[in-house]
């Protein structure tokens, strides 16, 4: 009886002590410890959701490369802390990157990552575009745009084009007063303006100035934008398509 107490006791104490070292492992024992976690997500150019498996993610830092999995996690395990960067890549898509996570190593724990956002570029142009004034609307004078875009957007979708506005003939996505963005869908396009105080409510343009303005076309998902509101940063501005930009101009209609 007491050699069976004895062994139940030794029984005991190696599942305790395997418990014990269990939560008390060193450093880099876990499958994601103290390292990088994140995920992608994979946007067509009408902007639905495609699978996110098998992008590549590459630590700039390091070189290291991963694959995401079938919902589109990926990690990096084991990292020291420090300040990371990643490219996220995929064949017919531009890059995406998710820049300056900082890290902190800690026991058991990895730090989460920016959900990274890898977007179809743009196949759309547009090749024929007008602007007109309309005065007469008891709502206030507005810009009348009309346009045709290179192919016709599949019944049922829609892609975005952005107005770029500015007061120089040089108009483009690193020089403009505001920029607006539509929903388009089909090939030919009509689209409003009216939002001049937008263009001189900082002074930069006043009534009765020359506008210059310009199309570009883009996916169809939210800009994931920082900075002013009217000049924002977007991380999404390698998505969108700047081919044949053709320069529209009008004055600034007065009140």
């Amino acid at each position: 009886m007491n050699s069976f107490l004895r062994a139940a006791a030794i029984v005991a104490a190696t599942i305790a002590g395997l418990i014990l070292s269990s939560c008390e492992r060193e450093p880099g024992s876990g499958p994601n410890a103290e390292g990088i976690n994140g995920g992608v997500k994979v946007y067509n150019v009408y902007g639905e959701e495609q699978d996110p498996s098998g992008i590549t993610v590459t630590m700039e830092q390091t070189g290291k490369t991963t694959l995401t999995d079938h919902e589109g996690g990926y990690v990096f395990p084991y990292l020291e802390s420090g300040t990371y960067s990643f490219k996220f890549t995929k064949d017919g898509f531009p890059a995406t990157y998710v820049r300056d996570v900082e890290h902190k190593r800690t026991k058991h724990f990895s730090t989460p990552a920016p959900v990274a956002r890898v977007i179809e570029h743009s196949t759309y142009y547009v090749t024929e575009a007008s602007v007109t004034v309309n005065t007469e609307t008891q709502g206030g004078p507005y810009f009348i745009l009309k346009g045709k875009l290179n192919k016709p957007v599949p019944a049922g979708k829609e892609i975005r084009l952005k107005l770029y506005l500015d007061d120089e003939e040089t108009v483009s996505l690193s020089n403009f007063v505001h920029f607006f963005p539509y929903r388009v869908t089909g090939q030919e396009f009509e689209l409003y303006y009216p939002y001049f105080a937008s263009l001189t409510s900082n002074g930069e343009m006043k009534r009765g100035d020359r506008v210059y303005m310009v199309f570009f076309t883009d996916a169809m998902v939210e800009d994931n934008c920082t900075g002013e509101y009217l000049k924002p940063d977007c991380t999404n501005s390698t998505s969108i398509n700047t081919t044949n930009p053709i320069v529209l101009n009008e004055v600034i209609p007065q009140l």
